[in-house]
């Protein structure tokens, strides 16, 4: 380092040093924050698009078997009425 003052150059050198590796570890976390934000963000649309899903294909079984009793009631209602009880 080309700036000695009163303090030897090694000394200057060392805080430099430390000074810069605590800006590059405050720089990384700083980094990890706003990747962790993106991952948060991209688990939540990924669990809300899943819930959609899950919650369409439920609501479409449901509607099956309702489809499906209607039908069935109807058959009997069918076969009664053919056979005239």
């Amino acid at each position: 380092m080309a700036l000695c003052f009163s303090l030897p150059c090694s000394i200057l050198e060392t805080l430099h040093d430390k000074i810069y590796q605590k800006l590059f570890t405050i720089a990384e976390i700083a980094k990890f924050n706003k990747e962790r934000a993106m991952y948060e963000d991209n688990l939540k649309y990924y669990r809300d698009f899943k819930n959609a899903i899950d919650y369409a294909f439920f609501e479409g079984k449901q509607e099956g078997l309702q489809e499906g009793l209607l039908k069935g009631k109807q058959e009997v209602y069918r076969k009664v009425k053919e056979k005239d009880y």
